[in-house]
């Protein structure tokens, strides 16, 4: 057979490649799933692997012919071990390319996504890995990539159907005894995919020999004596109490015949209740199922058993992808070998299975000959004294334990379990200590008695201000709302041993961007010692349940220094991008996100002027660039609305409308109200700078009775919010882009607290016009997007008071320019004949706007690209398509920029630039040559991998650099620069930000 290495690339610069599984092992520390990889490189005996970012990306087998029964089988292997979403089987003339994610019925057939023909596509093979780590195969492929296809949503639809069936023969089970009963059986089927529940086991510790686990039960008459004498012979085997805590469920428990006949059912994959099996030939193989993944399905099983209370009390299952992603973290910098840890808040045990995992993994590497029931003691012994979950739910504690005791026995080969199973077991049951050590409980009110090396995990998201009773102690702050997110991350701190680290997954609204808990922020974080934050609010949408409605963050730290903080130190911050290989392949990997990093003294002065600095600091540098970062600071140096309203003369204020809860009397001790219409809080007009009583839906306040209930007691002065000239605007802003929806009125009306309103008696009527205009126009929604605590960090916007009062608005007194903008934004505003203003006319208002903020053309560039390209990517989940000629258009405007902003800084030096781009390839080239001059964009597929080739040949050896991530290269007179082909990468203002690191750059070259 033809090299296929070398057809593929994989090992070209910038491909992260494993031809061996030695290489895998080598190098487990930096390769998320390393365990669950080198399981499937034995069970699919795989010629190789290849990682994208910290992640393995693509299985690779190769076959001497196309064999459709052999590849069905390792098609079914490749979505049960669901840890790569990429298969690709290579025989000698063909290569065939198959997805973890593939429509499963009983009937299955062939589903490769496509075939490449070796000699007649070469170069389709040779990009193919390209387009894969630069994430365009998902996207152009999405179709085969539906999360719902994915094994877990098939496992977790089985155990609810199964859940379902056993509560319905008798309901006075509780849900946490049958979800026990569940779960112990599948430990069995595990065992006998294993190979360890076979003949030589029933006929050695059973007095009913049987070719199978299903033969086995359903040969007797006693299932119950059945299922409860092969716990019993497994926890004597093992020496492991836990499985004798099952026989003790069986025999003890109040469950039925029927309950042991459909889990039995269950066990061999049939449809429960009809003994067909669910899958066809694609049933289970629960030795090849990730027991991370069994975690996580678990952890969304079990909360149906507490959906009542699951919001309340903050339950979010974390997915498989995300718990390895901190776990990760939590073990970067971690130099103890056997280090203590704990999850204060462990669920079904998917962060501590995790870390038993690399434990175990680790004294593998250190004792690899050692005897098998040497090895078992070890590895419980790890499990008893390194390895502690505290959790609140009985059942979840109960499935930590059973998924633990899963790790365990995966870290055996069968022939290990053989003679460990074979050997003379124990007389007596093991009634000793438990092999894992998972506490029920609130931990905000344990007591350790004891310093962690590592605390991981992902606490409850709510409030509960119950839990900060009398144990808190005295000299800390109680969170705002009694926020169980602080209090977790503030009492890890308690239980760090010398030189711990803590890494918890957390509410990253609570934490980044919740004004109330400022002051509770401040104070942690001059108390602890933060080292990394991972904000996550891009990927909110398909990270968790869109029910979640929060993004998360992932904070690690330790103890701040006794002497206090090292003010000159620096927090990593790292703000992830959605990409199609995330979205649809279930990638997740921090490799080549952007990265920046922030003075612990600006963090300490932020904390310490109050005032919200904190989180705007945090939220500014989500999305912004430094460009952006210096626009936003110079805007928040004017004065801002707020300051507007308390310095007018007169009656000035911003205002809610009344609540709509109450009781109907109260609603007439405000008779005036009566007389106006009532503007209904939706409308079926856009709003945009008018409100006309002609363009408006409105009803007479009277046919809203029976919603308004009690009016507010406001100050007399108030209630001119309802009348005479004013700005007033919506607490949810339009779809996308989500512009503020104000407008300006002359109009009496009331209204509910969803709309607000802004009046000033002193205020001209022209200057309320130009202020609706200025809240509705580009630079707000720019202003708002980049810095308060809303935008981006929520599923739906909405407009707080403080981000609305804090919008700037330079004072125009006594500024002759400014006021004849204001004068010339009201003239507009007055012509406008409908409740839509035409884009000419807006287009002219935004340029009024611009120049009343002195907003230079680069930076309205900035905003504009902000508010076309950055903006509707961020606030929704989609992946949008980016047509060639857009493209095209694009890529050109981004390298005039680029040429225009360092040839500025060169002083005029000459240089020709050209971009290598295609729809279907994930990168594209940037290429700047000095003493040339032009600038062209070349489409060709077979141009950009030349321009590829180039790159590659002038990188180092010893650069192992990933070219699908963007990538800045000086070579003699030429530079490259690599792209991801997303659009907002690709805007004036992202040559900008480009042309900034260039020239940084070239600078720190000089220096040295």
């Amino acid at each position: 057979m033809t090299n296929w290495r070398q057809e593929l690339g994989v090992d070209r610069q910038g491909m992260r490649f494993y031809s061996s599984l030695g290489a895998l092992q080598h190098d487990r520390r930096s390769l998320t799933c390393a365990h669950a990889t080198e399981i499937a490189w034995d069970r699919m005996d795989l010629d190789g692997v290849v990682a994208i970012g910290n992640s393995p990306g693509v299985y690779i087998k190769e076959a001497r012919f196309f064999d459709p029964k052999a590849e069905d089988e390792l098609h079914r292997k490749l979505w049960l071990h669901a840890t790569a979403p990429l298969l690709i089987v290579i025989d000698s003339t063909q290569v065939r390319v198959y997805s973890s994610r593939p429509k499963v019925t009983k009937k299955n057939k062939q589903t490769f996504i496509e075939t490449i023909n070796r000699t007649a596509e070469s170069l389709q093979l040779y990009a193919l890995l390209d387009r894969v780590q630069g994430g365009e195969y998902f996207e152009t492929h999405k179709k085969h990539f539906y999360q719902q296809h994915a094994v877990d949503n098939h496992f977790r639809r089985q155990l609810e159907a199964t859940r379902n069936f056993l509560q319905t023969i008798d309901q006075r089970i509780s849900p946490t005894k049958i979800h026990s009963l569940l779960v112990n059986a599948i430990l069995l089927r595990y065992l006998e995919d294993r190979g360890v529940l076979g003949p030589n086991f029933f006929a050695r510790h059973t007095s009913s020999p049987a070719s199978s686990l299903y033969e086995f039960l359903t040969g007797n008459d006693d299932l119950q004596g059945a299922f409860a004498s092969i716990y019993r012979a497994l926890s004597r085997a093992f020496n492991i109490r836990e499985l004798l805590d099952a026989h003790d469920l069986i025999t003890e428990g109040p469950f039925r015949t029927e309950h042991f006949q459909f889990a039995a059912d269950f066990l061999c994959g049939h449809s429960v209740g009809t003994g067909q099996l669910a899958l066809g030939s694609w049933s289970y193989d629960l030795s090849l199922l990730p027991v991370e993944l069994v975690s996580a399905v678990y952890q969304e099983f079990l909360s149906s058993e507490v959906e009542n209370a699951k919001r309340s009390i903050g339950l979010v299952a974390t997915p498989r992808n995300l718990a390895e992603v901190v776990l990760d973290m939590a073990f970067e910098n971690c130099k103890i070998a056997e280090p203590r840890i704990l999850d204060p808040a462990c669920g079904s045990g998917i962060f501590l299975v995790g870390c038993f995992n690399r434990l175990a993994s680790s004294w593998r590497s250190r004792f690899p000959n050692a005897d098998p029931l040497d090895k078992l003691r070890a590895l419980k012994t790890l499990l008893q004294n390194n390895i502690t979950g505290i959790e609140l739910q009985p059942t979840a504690c109960k499935l930590a334990e059973l998924n633990l005791l899963h790790a365990l026995l995966g870290h055996f080969h069968n022939a290990e379990l053989d003679q460990i199973i074979n050997r003379k077991p124990l007389r007596r049951d093991p009634r000793g200590q438990t092999t894992t050590t998972i506490l029920q409980g609130d931990y905000l009110r344990h007591h350790s008695g004891q310093g962690f090396d590592i605390i991981v995990g992902n606490p409850p998201w709510s409030n509960d201000p119950d839990a900060f009773g009398e144990e808190w102690p005295k000299s800390r702050p109680v969170p705002a709302r009694g926020n169980l997110t602080y209090g977790f991350s503030w009492k890890a701190l308690d239980d760090l041993a010398e030189g711990g680290t803590a890494t918890l997954l957390l509410d990253g609204k609570a934490m980044l961007s919740s004004p109330p808990a400022q002051d509770f922020a401040a104070s942690w974080f001059k108390s602890a010692n933060v080292d990394t934050i991972v904000n996550f609010a891009d990927l909110r949408n398909y990270l968790f349940d869109k029910k979640a409605g929060r993004p998360a963050a992932l904070f690690r730290f330790s103890h701040a220094s006794t002497d206090g903080q090292d003010r000159s130190r620096r927090v990593r911050y790292i703000t992830p991008l959605k990409n199609s290989a995330g979205k649809r392949g279930g990638l997740l990997s921090l490799a080549g996100s952007r990265t920046q990093f922030v003075r612990y003294s600006e963090i300490l002065r932020c904390a310490d002027t109050g005032d919200n600095a904190l989180f705007r600091m945090w939220r500014v540098r989500l999305y912004g660039s430094g460009r952006d970062l210096s626009l936003i600071e110079r805007l928040a140096g004017f004065n801002n609305l707020q300051q507007l309203l308390l310095s007018a003369p007169g009656k000035s204020g911003y205002h809610q409308g009344f609540n709509r809860h109450g009781t109907s009397a109260s609603a007439l001790k405000r008779p005036l109200l009566a007389q106006i219409p009532f503007l209904p809080t939706a409308t079926d007009k856009k709003w945009r700078c008018l409100i006309k009583p002609s363009s408006m839906l409105f009803r007479t306040y009277g046919e809203e009775k029976h919603e308004v209930t009690r009016i507010q007691q406001w100050p007399s002065d108030v209630q001119q919010l309802f009348f005479g000239p004013r700005v007033v605007l919506h607490h949810t802003p339009a779809n996308n882009p989500p512009y503020i929806q104000a407008a300006y009125t002359e109009t009496s009306f009331s209204f509910h607290k969803e709309i607000h309103a802004i009046y000033m008696e002193s205020a001209s009527a022209s200057f309320l016009k130009f202020l609706a205009a200025a809240l509705s126009s580009r630079l707000s929604l720019y202003f708002m997007f980049q810095s308060s605590f809303s935008y981006g960090m929520e599923a739906i916007p909405q407009l707080r008071n403080v981000d609305i009062l804090n919008l700037p608005l330079p004072d125009f007194r006594g500024q002759a320019d400014k006021a004849r903008i204001i004068n010339n934004v009201a003239e507009l505003i007055d012509d406008v004949k409908s409740a839509s203003p035409s884009a000419e006319i807006e287009e002219a208002i935004n340029s009024y706007i611009f120049d009343y903020y002195d907003i230079d053309d680069w930076e309205r560039d900035l905003i504009t690209d902000t508010v076309s390209t950055v903006v509707p990517a961020a606030l929704t989940d989609k992946i949008h398509i980016w047509p060639e000629e857009t493209m095209k258009i694009d890529a050109r405007q981004y390298l005039l920029r680029l040429s225009e902003v360092l040839s500025d800084w060169l002083h005029g030096r000459n240089f020709a630039s050209r971009a290598y781009v295609s729809t279907t390839a994930g990168t594209g080239v940037i290429v700047l040559r000095r003493g040339e001059q032009g600038v062209s964009v070349q489409t060709a597929s077979r141009k950009l991998e030349e321009a590829l080739t180039s790159l590659r040949a002038a990188l180092s050896s010893s650069q192992k650099t990933n070219l699908t991530q963007d990538v800045m290269l000086f070579d003699g007179d030429s530079l490259y620069l690599t792209k991801t082909m997303t659009r907002r990468n690709w805007t004036r203002s992202a040559a900008m930000n480009d042309a900034d690191h260039v020239i940084s750059a070239l600078i720190k070259a000089r220096s040295h």
